[in-house]
């Protein structure tokens, strides 16, 4: 039954009744309500933390490579004399790519500033051993293998071969595409030596969609100009991320004059980070 000053229950093993007041009831909603407003700035506050770190984790790794090239007068995975070292995984340098070393063990690079992939599985090549000579000279705290994945000549495997971020699923792999005619993915543009920054692709470097569209203009803003077809800081996946009309090509305006569409709440972006050396 219901009071006019309180909510009873009956319980029939004592027969008696017994209730909440309203007052208690609303101190319980009250509770409620700030336990649920609690969790929801927490997120707010992880995921702003999130973001934040992907900026901080690209300015370490430009200060790391260019300490690594002040050191060595040549740029990690490029390097043509990193055997010298940090030991070969074959002692024949044409065999050397294809061999299984071990711990720091890794190929020389061939000096040209590119980064080059390789035609096969579980091969050493120059994106990769980017981040494996960081850690061999004492810059990065993971070791990586220097070497693409089971499938694919640039299989990327998080934490094993690339760099994993603080945003959940989220990795770094270097690449190098000179003027590039663009793509349904990707805007066409001068990348250059760069940074694919998203989740893990099928088989293939960390170019998949992370980031919402706010996400991705945060990010942007933070390091560039906020512009996803301009600057340093490229969109991936520009049909969807953008309001672009076209990758750019041959109509380069409507990738420069593009805008990231940040009313969307859905995950549609990754990130290039172009030309960072």
């Amino acid at each position: 039954m219901i009071k006019t000053e309180q909510l009873t229950i009956f319980t029939e093993e004592s027969g008696e009744e017994s209730g909440f007041s309203f007052i208690e009831i609303s101190l319980v909603l009250v509770i409620i309500g700030l336990v649920v407003g609690g969790v929801l700035v927490g997120r707010s506050l992880i995921h702003t933390a999130e973001l934040r770190s992907v900026v901080s984790e690209y300015q370490r790794f430009q200060t790391v490579t260019n300490a690594f090239k002040n050191k060595f007068n040549s740029l990690p995975g490029d390097m043509p004399n990193a055997t010298a070292f940090w030991g070969a995984a074959n002692s024949n340098p044409a065999a050397c790519l294809a061999a299984t070393g071990t711990g720091t063990q890794t190929c020389n690079g061939d000096g040209n500033y590119m980064f080059a992939n390789t035609l096969g599985i579980n091969q050493y090549s120059e994106e990769f051993m980017y981040w494996q000579h960081l850690y061999n000279a004492g810059f990065l705290d993971t070791p990586y293998t220097g070497k693409s994945g089971p499938n694919g000549a640039s299989d990327a495997i998080l934490g094993t071969n690339v760099p994993r971020s603080r945003m959940p699923d989220g990795g770094w792999s270097m690449d190098y595409d000179p003027y590039y005619s663009g793509d349904p993915y990707s805007f066409a543009f001068d990348y250059q030596r760069y940074y694919r920054y998203g989740s893990k692709a099928t088989n293939s470097l960390t170019h998949a969609v992370l980031l919402t569209p706010h996400d991705a203009w945060n990010v942007d803003s933070k390091i560039d100009d906020g512009k996803p077809g301009d600057g340093r800081v490229i969109a991936f996946n520009w049909d969807f991320c953008t309001n672009a009309p076209s990758n750019g090509d041959p109509v380069v305006s409507d990738r420069v004059n593009s805008i990231y569409l940040v009313t969307a709440t859905n995950i549609l972006c990754a990130l290039a980070f172009t030309r960072p050396f």
